[in-house]
């Protein structure tokens, strides 16, 4: 886990150095949750789930089980 600003376009990112991305965004309160899956040219699969308000990002990488994911949601949904 990691937090960081929300200033730079993290699909731009992934897309600028793989062959296929695919970006699911769901809008919940005052967050935005954006699951990445990304595949380089090579066949390497990256998966990056990142929280974010307009400020600040919480970023999951790696391969988090649903219940992970699920207990953040909730957290920050309050």
């Amino acid at each position: 886990m990691d937090f960081r600003l929300n200033d730079i376009d993290l699909v731009a990112d992934f897309e600028k150095n793989s062959a296929e991305v695919d970006v699911n965004e769901i809008k919940f309160k005052a967050y935005t949750l954006y699951e990445i899956l990304a595949k380089s040219e090579d066949g390497e699969e990256f998966k990056f789930v990142s929280y974010c308000t307009k400020d600040v990002c919480l970023d999951l990488v790696g391969d988090y089980e649903q219940s992970v994911k699920a207990s953040i949601t909730s957290q920050l949904g309050g």
